[in-house]
């Protein structure tokens, strides 16, 4: 069964995610430790590195997002507290994505 895709929806989630990720781009910002601000230059670093590779590329991704989830979080103890099934889960929709 094929799903059809809206372009009005399309629009309207990328006008959402682009809401959120700026408001957690500031806040991680304003909270981010000097581990954090470490670790999603590595993240980044990564990415730059391994544009030609697409597993490598979503790992990094990945650690990126995670860094800024993690450091936007009023609790730090609840950002760790993702489990392995829904990082799978993450990582096969960014790849989903990527091939898109």
């Amino acid at each position: 069964m094929a799903v059809r895709r809206d372009p009005t929806a399309e629009f309207d989630l990328l006008e959402v995610r682009r809401a959120l990720e700026t408001h957690i781009a500031r806040v991680a910002a304003i909270r981010m430790t000097a581990a954090e601000v470490d670790a999603l230059e590595r993240a980044v670093v990564g990415m730059r590195e391994s544009e030609a590779d697409d597993n490598l590329y979503a790992a990094a991704d990945i650690a990126f997002h995670e860094v800024l989830a993690s450091a936007s979080v009023v609790d730090p103890v609840a950002a760790t507290e993702v489990d392995a099934d829904g990082r799978k889960q993450a990582e096969d929709l960014l790849r989903q994505a990527q091939a898109d």
